[in-house]
């Protein structure tokens, strides 16, 4: 096994072997400039110190959000996601149905291959438009529209304005017949559902699809899953601008990282807060004392010595007229 971190295609693009060590995924990655969603990344350590990268099967974007789908990639036996769609609504068209068939970071699993597709595969977007010959499906046309490999894949925010809203998964296709190649978008949203079906798929545009799989796994992860609910039902994921990173927004009555705490919000902090006010308080209404203690004892000292000098003139001019008094007899 090669030590390179690494896996080299052709000279410009390096993709992370999966099974590589954290500390080792350094690399620089480009993509073809005719994917709008491409990305051009360089990582200079880690993946900690990337500003955006490709984590094992996700995106990482710097503290602001980070999204790990490992647990989506099929394997072996196991069948690939499907989903039979294609009229868009709101439009006054019918427009025709396919099935989709795709795995997430890797090639559809044998047993989800249809017959038509026997000789297209490897690859983790199928494309199938049944003719709807009874009993027979090798009548069906079949159509590559994702690949997985480092020029075809790429992963990017859903909404750079909200990194929490979701993340998007893109590959590229074999050409359509005009020569323009299908991109598929599969776009994971962020919702509090553990399932991850498919809603919808859509041809956009000439030879541009969308597959919508809202779930947890659309989440960023520092919104955490507790007690099977997303923030512990107790709160929504949300981009915190102030923080610049994702978290839960906790209902009234309810905090902590999950919002599993239960209370007055925030109350630990609030407790500290209320403290530390208290101690201010106190502070100032010692320091107000003490300065008033320090005025009455110096207007006091002053009045003292006002009276010894009244009455030292006072003496002064009682001798005087004894004086006077002495020298008249």
């Amino acid at each position: 096994m090669s030590t390179d971190p690494c896996e080299r295609e052709g000279t410009s693009t390096r993709r992370w072997r999966r099974d590589a060590p954290l500390s080792a995924r350094s690399c620089s990655q480009s993509k073809p400039p005719s994917l709008s969603v491409s990305l051009s990344i360089v990582c200079m350590m880690t993946v900690v110190n990337c500003a955006m990268a490709d984590v094992m099967c996700g995106l990482q974007v710097g503290k602001s959000a980070t999204y790990e789908l490992s647990d989506l990639h099929r394997t072996g036996s196991e069948g690939s996601y499907v989903i039979t769609d294609g009229d868009l609504p709101c439009t006054p068209e019918v427009e025709h149905n396919f099935t989709w068939i795709f795995n997430v970071c890797g090639d559809v699993t044998a047993p989800s291959v249809p017959t038509a597709c026997a000789n297209d595969v490897p690859a983790s977007v199928l494309q199938v438009n049944k003719v709807g010959t009874v009993h027979d499906l090798t009548d069906d046309m079949c159509y590559v529209a994702g690949r997985h490999s480092p020029y075809d894949e790429s992963w990017a925010l859903l909404d750079s304005d909200d990194p929490a809203a979701g993340v998007v998964l893109s590959y590229l296709g074999d050409e359509c017949l005009d020569g323009t190649p299908r991109l598929t978008e599969l776009i994971f949203t962020c919702a509090d559902r553990s399932s991850v079906n498919p809603t919808t798929a859509y041809e956009v545009s000439h030879c541009h699809y969308t597959v919508t799989i809202p779930s947890w796994y659309g989440c960023p992860t520092q919104c955490p899953i507790s007690g099977r609910k997303l923030c512990g039902g107790k709160g929504h994921c949300k981009y915190d601008t102030d923080a610049q990173t994702s978290r839960c927004f906790c209902d009234n009555g309810y905090w902590g990282d999950d919002c599993s705490q239960q209370g007055s919000a925030h109350s630990s902090s609030s407790s500290s807060h209320k403290a530390s006010t208290a101690v201010t308080v106190i502070i100032i209404i010692l320091f107000v004392v003490s300065l008033a203690l320090m005025v009455t004892v110096f207007v006091m000292i002053r009045q003292v010595k006002a009276y010894k000098a009244d009455a030292s003139n006072y003496l002064a001019l009682q001798g005087g007229d004894d004086e006077t008094t002495t020298a008249g007899v």
